[in-house]
């Protein structure tokens, strides 16, 4: 195999990147997942990005940055996302480039099916990526459109060049399933989060300033879902404010069951000790401020406000999901139950909220958990333009 010379593994990487994906935050200035991908593309020489949208949402292709553009589909129906995306995809694979070109999807599902045709067309090596725990049951039994993604990326994985992964759960569950996917194939690569920015962010508002009226409180930040499983913890909640009253629940997010969860927390008898919360501008002020960070997902590709909340020092509660047994040992720098144990989740609940040096233990050994486990900008920045840079090697 061939390696790369110095000059192409440099700072000015003769490489054009096109990314397939349907994040339309990407469209909006000044958003977080903007800033990032400025940071991305300043990596490569070209990045486009194809983003799944509707025509009807009025977004044209801009330019974030000088070597970087955002292409919508602009499809008239969620049917044509493929056949758009590809036809966006072969225009920008089409025109002459002197250097290597990549193509990488953020899912292996719809986006993955684009650029698997997109690497037949053009030989040009793919990269998967995998955000979601794909294989877990409570997933890929959810909706017949789950079932049928789960089956494309059994197709599709095998015929990638390369498949990055945001948590060690999920390599190894791809290891069990394909016998004939090499380990070397899959990186394992976290979504980014800016350590310094979590740590550095002051507390601007204090929870417990805000609701005086609890003695300690537990705090979800979550999109209001169903793969959130946020009635189940309404229900554990239930059961230890029913011996301990003078505890709070601040549930922060907006999502589809908004209204069912706060019918929910009427009919439960909680309406003095539950608030539910838009988006915070600064939510990091909640982790520090909490008295117990909650976490009841059925599933997760990784967990970002597991990472968010160890990154600020919170006492944690989490199902077995995405990154929490990296990041968390169970007793000793936070609490991990089995998905949907009422039981467990109750008792340990009741545990931290009632034994402060349980609390502090927790503090502890989290923020030097998660200083161990996570990598600077710098050093992840690096990691990703490699994770593209290998995919190239074993190609020539």
């Amino acid at each position: 195999m061939k390696s790369m010379t110095q000059d192409e593994k440099g700072d000015n990487l003769n490489i054009r990147v096109v990314s397939i994906g349907s994040d339309r935050e990407l469209f909006v200035a000044g958003s977080s997942v903007s800033s990032r991908i400025r940071e991305y593309a300043e990596q490569f020489s070209e990045l486009h990005i194809i983003v799944f949208a509707l025509s009807s949402l009025g977004l044209d292709t801009i330019k974030i940055s000088q070597n970087c553009w955002v292409h919508p589909t602009n499809s008239s129906d969620k049917l044509s996302y493929i056949s758009d995306a590809l036809g966006i995809g072969k225009m920008i694979l089409g025109r002459l480039f002197f250097g290597k070109s990549v193509v990488t999807s953020q899912d292996p599902f719809e986006s993955g099916l684009v650029g698997w045709w997109l690497k037949k067309k053009f030989s040009v090596p793919l990269q998967l990526q995998i955000h979601t725990d794909l294989f877990n049951p409570y997933f890929y039994n959810s909706s017949w459109l789950n079932f049928f993604r789960v089956g494309l990326a059994r197709f599709l994985l095998p015929r990638a060049d390369g498949i990055r992964v945001v948590s060690k759960r999920i390599k190894g569950d791809i290891l069990s399933r394909f016998k004939k996917i090499l380990p070397e194939k899959i990186l394992v690569l976290p979504i980014f989060v800016d350590i310094e920015k979590i740590k550095l962010s002051p507390v601007a508002v204090s929870l417990k300033f805000k609701y005086k009226q609890w003695e300690r409180i537990v705090l979800m930040i979550s999109r209001l879902m169903p793969e959130k499983n946020i009635p189940f913890a309404l229900h554990v909640f239930k059961d230890v404010a029913r011996k301990h009253p003078e505890f709070g629940m601040v549930i922060v997010g907006r999502g589809g069951e908004e209204f069912k969860l706060k019918r929910l927390v009427k009919n439960l008898g909680l309406d003095k000790n539950v608030v539910f919360e838009p988006w915070q501008q600064n939510v990091y002020s909640y982790y520090k401020t909490a008295d117990l960070f909650f976490n009841t997902s059925i599933f997760e590709g990784y967990g970002m406000t597991i990472v968010e909340a160890a990154i600020s020092g919170s006492p944690i509660l989490t199902s077995d999901v995405g990154c929490a047994r990296d990041l968390i040992k169970d007793g000793e720098s936070g609490f991990i139950c089995p998905v949907n144990d009422h039981v467990c989740f109750v008792r340990k609940m009741t545990n931290v909220l009632n034994n402060q040096s349980v609390s502090d233990l927790f503090r502890r050994n989290i923020t030097e958990s998660a200083d161990n486990s996570l990598i600077p900008k710098n050093q992840y920045l690096f990691e990703y333009k490699n994770s593209i840079v290998s995919i190239l090697e074993k190609n020539l």
